[in-house]
């Protein structure tokens, strides 16, 4: 499986927003892979204390506002290439 496409959206400044005292949330992406499969709302993340990004995979509201990953790796092999 490979990643065919990207797309990043980028959160103007004034809209960038903290999630708590060391993440903030930076934009949104979407990957295609195999030109078969996309996964939107991709969140991207600028983390203050290592200086750098990580993206977080979309997740889903089950109850109580308790969340669920929607799509994840299942290897870092895998995360590596995300």
């Amino acid at each position: 499986m490979r990643i065919t496409e990207t797309v990043v959206n980028v959160i103007r400044p004034a809209k960038i927003r903290m999630l708590n005292e060391t993440e903030m949330l930076v934009g949104y992406a979407s990957l295609t892979f195999d030109n078969v499969f996309v996964c939107n709302s991709i969140s991207v993340i600028w983390n203050l204390e290592k200086e750098k990004y990580y993206i977080r995979m979309p997740k889903h509201v089950i109850h109580d506002n308790k969340t669920r990953d929607t799509f994840f790796a299942i290897n870092n092999e895998f995360r590596r290439k995300i």
